[in-house]
């Protein structure tokens, strides 16, 4: 990165995607606000939605923006899926994605809310607390000045409030405000393990 030339366009921003109700209320959010937005999913990570892609990949056709997805592996066994550190691997390959394709430096979250970062001590929120967040920040800004993060929403209603308009898209979207997508799920796994 400390090499590369960067085309700093303002009006670019660059969404960390999975096609859940937040990344997707982030997303639209940055299009009202003027940005140019670029879809940036990572698989691999989140395994609790086996159907994670093919609703990304809906949700971005619906909205017409750009989708780009990149692919990891987790190795080691954990009964913990949720690695507490993903989303700064997360924003640290989404800010690469944007150099090495000069769409700019800013990258957006939605899956927390600037209450719960501002509030929330390292030891409750792990990645997604301000001393994480800051520290990330400032890291990255020795090697890319410009780099900056953006969490559009101060809490859950406001991201609901985003979607929640378009009955199209409240139904495309994932998470845990759709329970009935994943009571088979739930079973099945449940019969199997005990």
């Amino acid at each position: 990165l400390v090499n590369q030339k960067v085309v700093e366009d303002k009006n670019n921003v660059i969404v960390c995607f999975s096609g859940g109700k937040d990344s997707t209320a982030a997303a639209l959010e940055m299009r009202s606000r003027g940005y140019n937005v670029y879809l940036y999913y990572v698989q691999g990570i989140n395994k609790s939605y086996p159907d994670e892609m093919e609703r990304a990949t809906k949700i971005a056709s619906y909205l017409k923006m750009p989708l780009t997805v990149e692919s990891v592996t987790l190795k080691g066994k954990t009964d913990f899926h949720d690695n507490p550190v993903k989303n700064q691997l997360i924003a640290s390959m989404a800010l690469d994605f944007g150099v090495e394709n000069n769409i700019g430096t800013t990258v957006c979250f939605g899956d927390f809310y600037t209450d719960v970062a501002n509030n929330s001590s390292f030891l409750e929120a792990w990645s997604d607390c301000q001393e994480m967040w800051q520290t990330h920040k400032e890291y990255v800004r020795n090697y890319v000045p410009n780099y900056d993060i953006i969490i559009p929403f101060k809490n859950y209603i406001q991201t609901m409030d985003a979607i929640a308009k378009d009955i199209t898209l409240l139904n495309l979207v994932q998470g845990c405000i759709l329970p009935h997508r994943f009571r088979e799920v739930t079973k099945k796994k449940n019969e199997e393990k005990f």
